[in-house]
């Protein structure tokens, strides 16, 4: 900002110059020459006297026109080309001021940007190496965390294990004071001969023939399980499965029959016992 205004004063003042006369060609072009010169940024010329004094030829024209002149004409024709001269180096001075301010105020405007970046890189610095260091915190914060829950889980089990081993201890001291032990060994030996393998309603073998027999059987039924299992013989299962639930259903018929049958004998054989026990009572009257 402070750089734009300067520059927005040092054209104004220009403006300003140029607009507050008119001058001739020669000083236009002397004007223009001095002013490339001063506003160049790579060297700067100070313009003299000698500098600012029109080209021979028309100094040869000049002097023929004062020759012509009469004497007091001369004169103002000089006195006026010196303030013009002296207006020139003045007009000459406020520009290289102008640049010079140009020039500081640039320089500022270059400094505060090297500064600006300078402190922009430092704070990009600084913000890397704390999320680094965060990083870093974080990382034996979950470590240290890790670490606490392994403590606390250790602790907890050995208050396990020592309420277990209190236990244990417990539990032996009762066994010992009841006796406890030598009950469970009298009670091991009076079950160590129940402690035989028993099927229900299969005989064990014992001996080699009973067990080829045993072997024999048991292939027989992997057999049978084999063809149960094949689904080409699923029709055959079915009308098995149909006969064995006819069979069961005739089973249980026969059962009941045969219950029935076996009371009326039981009942029979009541009345034929107290009949004859009766006729022989009376018999023995009799007699």
């Amino acid at each position: 900002m402070q750089h734009e205004q300067s520059k927005i004063t040092a054209m104004k003042k220009a403006e300003r110059i140029r607009n507050g006369r008119t001058p001739d060609r020669t000083d236009v072009r002397n004007l223009n020459m001095s002013m490339m010169s001063t506003m160049s940024p790579k060297r700067k010329v100070h313009t003299s006297r000698m500098s600012m004094m029109p080209p021979p030829s028309l100094n040869t024209t000049n002097a023929s026109r004062l020759s012509t002149m009469p004497p007091p004409a001369s004169l103002n024709t000089t006195s006026s080309a010196d303030l013009r001269k002296m207006q020139l180096e003045n007009n000459n001075l406020e520009l290289e001021l102008m640049y010079s301010q140009y020039i500081a105020s640039y320089a500022g405007l270059i400094l505060e940007k090297k500064k600006l970046k300078e402190a922009e890189e430092s704070f990009s610095k600084t913000m890397l190496s704390l999320r680094e260091e965060t990083r870093v915190l974080l990382e034996k914060y979950q470590a240290l965390k890790t670490r606490l829950k392994d403590i606390q889980a250790y602790s907890d089990l050995n208050d396990y294990m020592d309420i277990i081993q209190e236990n244990m201890n417990e539990f032996i001291n009762k066994l010992e004071k009841h006796g406890i032990k030598d009950k469970l060994s009298h009670l091991e030996k009076a079950l160590s001969r129940f402690n035989v393998l028993q099927c229900e309603n299969i005989i064990l073998p014992s001996n080699a023939e009973e067990m080829k027999e045993f072997q024999k059987t048991l292939k027989d039924c992997s057999t049978t399980l084999q063809q149960i299992s094949d689904p080409m013989q699923a029709d055959g299962i079915e009308n098995v499965a149909g006969n064995y639930e006819d069979f069961m259903r005739m089973y249980t018929e026969f059962s009941g029959v045969k219950k029935i049958v076996e009371e009326k004998i039981c009942n029979l054989q009541a009345d034929i016992l107290k009949t004859c026990s009766h006729l022989l009572s009376q018999s023995n009257e009799a007699g």
